[in-house]
């Protein structure tokens, strides 16, 4: 099941992060907590999760940023891309970026971008199925 985050998702959210950068260190001062609460509030970052039999499995950040050309139409960046370690190469990936581009293009999103940080980010088959690529 495809869903924004919940306050309560915080945990999941950060181990999934911690598998995508393992060298990052553990911030153990709260500030983790208090930028995951800011994006919570903030109506143009969006953190959306994945859950396969009600656990936490994949994970986006949705950023939309407000533009004043192409007609004020805001455009998006989709960022922090993870899916859980054991269930990489089952579809997950494209099923959340996809749904996450749903998103975006519901709120007036004209164009979007995928993560630059994945060598497959590129690929022109994931981009034309996930409509970043015509």
């Amino acid at each position: 099941m495809f869903r924004v985050v919940r306050a309560s998702d915080f945990e999941d959210v950060m181990r999934l992060y911690r598998q995508l950068h393992p060298d990052d260190p553990v911030v153990r001062d709260g500030s983790d907590a208090a930028a995951f609460a800011e994006i919570l509030k903030s109506p143009a970052l969006t953190l959306c999760v994945l859950e396969v039999n009600g656990s936490v499995v994949a994970a986006t950040y949705l950023n939309v940023i407000p533009n004043i050309t192409r007609s004020a139409s805001p455009y998006a960046f989709i960022e922090n891309v993870v899916v859980e370690e054991s269930l990489r190469g089952t579809g997950l990936g494209k099923a959340i970026m996809s749904a996450t581009l749903d998103v975006a293009l519901g709120g007036g999103v004209l164009q979007g971008d995928a993560p630059d940080g994945l060598p497959q980010a590129r690929d022109p088959r994931l981009l034309q199925g996930l409509r970043l690529l015509g």
